[in-house]
């Protein structure tokens, strides 16, 4: 396999990754909402965590969240 098509299947690996990420975050939120306990709370706490480190790391290497499936959410915002 050449250097463009592993970079590639790299690139889809990631994307898919933070994608299903992103929607497990958004459902640990969700999840809140119904059932506020310790668990929950952790569990939504870990999410933002992963996800503000994964966009801030995005942003300094200066790729774009949309390449990376990590658009349309804030972690600030969508996560607290």
């Amino acid at each position: 396999m050449d250097k463009e098509n592993n970079s590639n299947k790299y690139l889809g690996f990631i994307a898919d990754t933070f994608k299903l990420i992103k929607e497990d975050a958004l459902e640990s939120k969700n999840k809140l909402k119904k059932e506020r306990n310790s668990f929950n709370e952790g569990n939504l706490l870990a999410y933002y965590s992963v996800v503000s480190i994964l966009q801030q790391q995005a942003e300094a290497f200066e790729i774009d969240l949309k390449d990376i499936s990590l658009d349309g959410i804030d972690a600030e915002k969508d996560l607290v």
